[in-house]
């Protein structure tokens, strides 16, 4: 059966609803019958949404522009179970100080900007959390109009979700160097997916498809739910899929870090 999600043009005269196609956005030439082609403002943007996102409460598939992202900075995060989840942040400088309590990315950022910190080893794992959770939504804010795109028409395909499996980012357990095994692989949702592995499961939301990085070329981005099948933990991370070529490997980027070493929020 074939999966149909939701394709979204940005070209000179507005955004275009098609029918099945990549989430996200893509350049059109202009009518060459027009005179005129309207300009769209940056902020008019649209970013298309295929699949919800793991940190916020409720449902936000659609197209929104930029500027609507940064409602959702007030928006109370939740934990990957969908439990509402609070950092508690100590003072810099005044160890006297009530601990601040923050919920949202916008009291995140503030607090941060101001110096306070978590200081307590859960506290930390939430920090991290965090930062994850309103990296996404930094990158939606910026996220631009692609005009190439090497992924395909339905967005990942099963080999590329396979591909994944083996990437130390999906990795649960005390052996890194582990192989997850064979996988089984489902396409839950036409931006959704399944890995079930050595014993653990990784859900994989395709968020949004846009030019993230500046270089005109799209890139998928994409949350990861991973957790054992016999425990409710359950780690939270959010990344960018590339192909910066045709036929080229998919690589994937962590959006909080330079290095998919560092260890995972485990709330």
């Amino acid at each position: 059966m074939k999966l149909e999600r939701r394709h979204a043009i940005l070209g000179g005269v507005g955004l275009v609803a098609a029918g099945a196609g990549v989430i996200g956005l893509a350049t059109r030439q202009p009518d060459e019958t027009m005179e005129t082609p309207t300009v769209v403002a940056a902020d008019e943007t649209e970013i298309c949404l295929d699949a919800d996102i793991a940190f916020l409460p409720g449902d936000q598939a659609g197209c929104f522009k930029r500027s609507e992202f940064a409602k959702w900075e007030a928006a109370p995060l939740v934990d990957p179970e969908r439990g509402a989840i609070v950092v508690s942040m100590s003072h810099p400088t005044d160890a006297s100080r009530d601990a601040a309590q923050c919920a949202t990315c916008r009291d995140f950022r503030e607090l941060r900007f101001d110096g306070w910190y978590a200081s307590t080893s859960r506290d930390m794992r939430r920090e991290a959390f965090f930062t994850r959770a309103c990296g996404v939504l930094s990158a939606l804010r910026g996220a631009e109009a692609a005009t190439i795109t090497y992924f395909g028409e339905t967005g990942l395909e099963a080999g590329e979700v396979a591909s994944l499996a083996a990437d130390r980012l999906l990795r649960v357990g005390a052996d890194p160097a582990a192989a997850p095994g064979d996988p089984e692989i489902v396409q839950t949702a036409p931006a959704s997916w399944r890995i079930s592995a050595g014993g653990q499961t990784v859900r994989i939301d395709e968020v949004a498809l846009a030019d993230f990085d500046g270089d005109n070329i799209a890139e998928i981005l994409a949350v990861f739910i991973t957790g054992p099948d016999d425990a409710t933990a359950r780690i939270a991370d959010a990344a960018l899929l590339e192909k910066d070529a045709a036929g080229a490997a998919l690589t994937v980027t962590p959006l909080d870090s330079p290095s998919k070493n560092q260890a995972k929020n485990r709330i």
